[in-house]
């Protein structure tokens, strides 16, 4: 008679609790099968769902961000400013973009009187139909640019530009002695 090898741990078990060998099998089947199902979804979504992944993970995680490094104040020794740094904006128009005979005659006209201009050189600067981009007011103040753009005219923009230095009254007479750089017109003025 041959004897059949069992382990110490199984002998001294009940026979009821023995693992039976087709148990076994069955077991490792069941988690072979859902081992291959795991692999089969893994390779699923990263070869056939890979470009509507990374598209719904940059949308989830990847931002354009606005920062705005602003200029300090510059003081003298006693802490008084001698220069400001405060945020500016130009308006712009594109006068290929709009066409002057559908925008209405008032708007125009309460556009002239935001940006303190004559109703004719608006006109003027609009009706430039070779020029694909005019200034009309540059270095103004974000809410006076909030109240042009609320006139909703088509063609319009408004661009925001870095900052704008004030110096103030009590700090003049030792400023105009001074030639100051202006970046806009790229001369020294004084």
């Amino acid at each position: 008679m041959r004897r059949v090898y069992t382990p110490r741990y199984q002998q001294n078990l009940k026979p009821a609790m023995r693992l039976a060998p087709g148990r076994v099998s069955v077991v490792l089947s069941l988690l072979g099968l859902l081992l291959l199902a795991l692999l089969a979804r893994a390779i699923y979504l990263q070869v056939v769902q890979q470009d509507f992944l990374q598209n719904q993970g940059d949308a989830r995680f990847r931002r354009t961000l606005l920062l705005e490094a602003n200029r300090g104040e510059i003081a003298d020794r006693n802490g008084e400013p001698l220069a400001i740094s405060t945020p500016v904006q130009s308006i712009w128009a594109s006068p290929v973009d709009m066409d002057l005979r559908t925008v209405p005659a008032a708007k125009l006209q309460q556009l002239a009187r935001l940006l303190e201009m004559p109703l004719d050189e608006v006109k003027r600067k609009l009706s430039d139909n070779k020029r694909e981009f005019v200034y009309l007011k540059r270095q103004i103040s974000p809410a006076l640019a909030q109240q042009v753009m609320a006139l909703e005219i088509p063609g319009w923009r408004s661009s925001r530009n870095s900052a704008a230095t004030i110096r103030p009254a009590r700090c003049w007479r030792t400023w105009s002695a001074l030639p100051a750089w202006t970046a806009r017109d790229r001369k020294v003025s004084s």
